[in-house]
């Protein structure tokens, strides 16, 4: 796995996408465009859930975690549709991940889960699409137009894996 680009100046579009992979160890990809129905991981291909486009592509809402001073510690992923529960059993042994029941999880950054309920509840949606691939391995893309370019640079700066993605609009 590899470090991805870096960007020096703030960017001027929002089409900016953070990518999950759900793995033992936190993987994480920040995409400059929408990722389209297909996601390439090296020779890996993973697919948009077939369930999506029944719900024009949106199955979901999303908060970012954030603390008093507003440091970004993770995201809280909460379904509208019942299609999207399957996660459960994904992410039930992954230590970055605090699954809380019907489908409503959060995935963490970093150690640190002091985050302040109060700034965390954004209810953002937009971005968020379920992958999978022929192996049953699963990612998951958040939409950043929220963010700031402050943010983008301190997502950025997280000790996780790294992947580089290519996207596959056919």
């Amino acid at each position: 796995m590899s470090e991805q680009s870096e960007i020096t100046e703030s960017p001027k579009f929002r089409d900016f996408y953070l990518v999950v992979l759900f793995h033992p160890t936190l993987v994480l990809a920040i995409i400059e465009e929408w990722p389209g129905p297909k996601i390439w991981v090296g020779s890996q291909c993973f697919q948009i859930m077939p369930f999506e486009e029944k719900y024009n592509f949106w199955s979901a809402h999303y908060d970012w975690l954030r603390t008093q001073t507003g440091e970004l510690l993770g995201v809280r992923y909460i379904p509208v549709y019942h299609e999207a529960r399957f996660l459960e059993d994904v992410i039930k042994d992954l230590p970055y991940i605090s699954p809380l029941g019907y489908g409503v999880f959060e995935i963490f950054f970093g150690d640190r889960r002091d985050f302040d309920e109060e700034l965390s509840t954004c209810q953002a949606f937009g971005g968020n699409h379920i992958y999978q691939s022929d192996d049953q391995t699963y990612l998951m893309t958040f939409g950043l137009h929220w963010s700031g370019f402050d943010e983008y640079l301190m997502l950025k700066s997280l000790e996780s894996d790294w992947i580089n993605l290519r996207m596959d609009y056919t």
